[in-house]
């Protein structure tokens, strides 16, 4: 099977901007597909799937092309050439000759979940499509980086959790330690509960001692309210985990 490609962000300026985080395969993402190769029962069952902030495209194609999937979407805003950035890399592997059947890129901007919530607009057809199709399964990796993602990132994902749809968020903690805390706690305020499924304490992985965690369990606040305790390192190591974040009345069954 032929290896996905990614363009060089050198290569397509015009497109990929300062403000696009598209110009490489994160950590996070690789990560995240070894997670879903060793966990194969994610994919069982033709599973439509939807990632969120896909960037260059890596995780999603890759997927596709080992996995049967009835439909693989991979998500990004216009602002900055982000979906333009990622049609360019599907069409380039499409044209190398990689099976991508199942792909298709969509437009997804995440200030669309305010719009028709609080004020009677309208959100565009588009993000009304996304929202009203039933995913099994929702990617995410390294989506955190600002105070806008912590409150925004959240809210995409509760809209896009229905009843059975499971959501698997790659995360490296302690790159913005605040960050991490308010994150966790948003997605508590809209209704999601989430779980580390890796590493995971029976692995023989636990975090280095003084490194921010994420509950191992259903989160729990501590004392003051917050959803984490802060390391009071300057700079703390930097730990990767996966999420799998469920509805409330879901659960969160693996």
């Amino acid at each position: 099977m032929r290896e996905i490609s990614v363009a060089s962000s050198e290569a397509f300026t015009s497109v990929v901007t300062e403000q696009t985080t598209g110009g490489k395969v994160w950590d996070a993402a690789v990560h995240l597909l070894g997670y879903l190769e060793a966990h194969p029962h994610y994919l069982v069952g033709r599973p439509a799937v939807l990632e969120c902030g896909a960037g260059t495209g890596w995780l999603g194609m890759s997927l596709a092309a080992r996995h049967d999937l009835s439909e693989m979407v991979l998500t990004e805003m216009v602002q900055g050439g982000a979906l333009r950035w990622l049609d360019y890399n599907v069409q380039r592997n499409r044209d190398a000759g990689v099976p991508l059947t199942t792909v298709r890129t969509a437009a997804l901007d995440w200030a669309w979940m305010d719009q028709g919530a609080h004020h009677g607009a309208c959100r565009p057809a588009a993000c009304v499509e996304l929202l009203s199709t039933r995913w099994d399964l929702v990617l995410g990796s390294d989506l955190v980086y600002n105070e806008a993602g912590v409150s925004m990132l959240p809210r995409v994902l509760a809209a896009l959790a229905q009843p059975r749809t499971r959501i698997l968020y790659a995360h490296t903690f302690n790159r913005f330690e605040f960050l991490d805390c308010d994150f966790l706690k948003a997605l508590r305020a809209q209704g999601l509960r989430y779980r580390e499924v890796w590493p995971s304490s029976g692995e023989g992985s636990e975090p280095a001692h003084g490194t921010l965690a994420a509950p191992r369990g259903d989160a729990e606040a501590n004392a003051d309210g917050s959803e984490c305790s802060f390391t009071g390192e300057l700079f703390p190591e930097l730990r990767l985990a996966v999420l799998l974040i469920t509805r409330e009345d879901q659960g969160s069954r693996t």
